[in-house]
This record gives C-alpha cells, sequence and structure tokens, in this order.
C-alpha cells in the first residue's frame, strides 16, 4: 500500500518525467530527502532515483515503439535524457543490455519494448 506521499511522488513522475529530480520531487512534497527515500523503499522497495530512471526508461520504451521513425536522439530528449547516449548507458545500467539487443528480442517474441516494463510501471 502507498502512503499519500509516494502516490502522489508516482503522479509527478508519470506527469513530468522529462523533467523530475529527486530534489525537485523533496521540494514539491515538502519533505526530506531522507523521508522520500524511506517511505520508498518501504512501499516500493527502491529509491526515488530508481524509480524515476525506470519510468523515464519505460516511457523511451514506449516511445520507440509507438513512433518508429523517430531517432533514439530525438526519442531520449522526449524522455529527459540529455543525448542518446546518456539513454544507452541508462538502459544498459537497468536492463543489463543494449536497446538494439532488446528490441532483437522482443522482435524475435512479437513483443514491444515496453513489456519490459508491463508488471513494474504504472
Amino acid at each position: 500500500m502507498h502512503t499519500p506521499t509516494v502516490r502522489l511522488a508516482l503522479r509527478i513522475i508519470g506527469e513530468e518525467i522529462a523533467t523530475v529530480t529527486v530534489e525537485g520531487l523533496c521540494e514539491r512534497l515538502r519533505v526530506a530527502r531522507p523521508t522520500l527515500y524511506g517511505e520508498f523503499k518501504r512501499c516500493l522497495g527502491e529509491t526515488p532515483g530508481f524509480t524515476i530512471r525506470k519510468t523515464r526508461l519505460s516511457r523511451l520504451c514506449g516511445v520507440l515503439d509507438d513512433k518508429p521513425g523517430l531517432t533514439m536522439q530525438e526519442a531520449a530528449v522526449r524522455c529527459g535524457y540529455s543525448t542518446d547516449s546518456a539513454a544507452i548507458r541508462a538502459f544498459g545500467e537497468i536492463c543489463g543490455f543494449t536497446p538494439s539487443a532488446f528490441e532483437k528480442m522482443a522482435e524475435m517474441r512479437g513483443r514491444h519494448m515496453t513489456s519490459l516494463f508491463d508488471d513494474e510501471v504504472g
């Protein structure tokens, strides 16, 4: 069960994924960073920063799925990454492989890239 603070934080993350930061969340929610961290760990089992990175990555996969002609650079910027290299690096850190490797696996299974996050991100 999510606390009101975590629920509101998740809404902000979803609505403002391209610009949201942990510091910005703390300011908007008027809570100290350790408080927000503790509530996220209790409710979600992960940090606010990880939740932001995972949500941003999920959004990136959705953009790439929905707009096949979009370059990685264009999609990355839409989702809050400074460069396509930053997006690729984040993908590797969270998923353990590159977006192109995942895309090939998804194509082989007849699934979209966003299926990686279906159970994890709302």
